[in-house]
């Protein structure tokens, strides 16, 4: 589900910034615990995510390749829908509303491998906004896992809108 509505949007979308949360803006550092050996996903998405310290130097990298009415900041996360509120307000924390973002999540029975669920994300936000995107439009993908980013790039290049795509493979520097 993808936070808001193409009718927000006065401008077409030019440029668009995909990023995701955990791992490229918010270190999960000590929530990490939760999914070494046992995978305990509901801790792992607990509250403890409003404590994720602020990936300071890939925020900014992302506020400024999205700056500007023709550009668009999209959040494609692992995250459950459930957690929509306390990550939106996290992002509102740390992104200090220079930039206008939307999010998209993982519906909260969606068990399913993340590239799986970020490429249908991503094919669901093009299908949906396709009015409003300019057909030269540049994407930049921003992800700390491989796999999500050729599961992405399969989706662009299924649309053929004839736009241009750079991928980025980002790392929390997490120890």
């Amino acid at each position: 589900m993808v936070e808001k509505t193409c009718k927000e949007r006065t401008t077409d979308i030019k440029i668009l910034v995909v990023g995701d949360i955990d791992g490229v803006v918010a270190n999960p550092g000590d929530r990490l615990r939760h999914i070494s050996g046992g995978k305990n996903w509901d801790r792992f998405y607990g509250a403890e995510m409003a404590n994720d310290s602020y990936i300071k130097q890939n925020g900014d990298l992302l506020q400024k390749l999205s700056f500007g009415e023709d550009a668009q900041l999209l959040f494609l996360t692992g995250r459950p829908e459930r957690t929509h509120e306390l990550t939106r307000l996290w992002l509102n924390e740390h992104l200090g509303g220079v930039v206008d973002y939307w999010i998209a999540c993982r519906h909260d029975d969606d068990h399913r491998k993340s590239p799986i669920v970020k490429a249908e994300m991503l094919r669901e936000f093009l299908t949906h906004y396709e009015g409003i995107l300019d057909p030269n439009m540049i994407v930049f993908l921003f992800d700390d896992d491989p796999d999500n980013l050729k599961a992405m790039e399969e989706v662009l290049n299924e649309f053929k809108f004839g736009y241009e795509y750079e991928t980025y493979t980002v790392g929390t520097g997490r120890i």
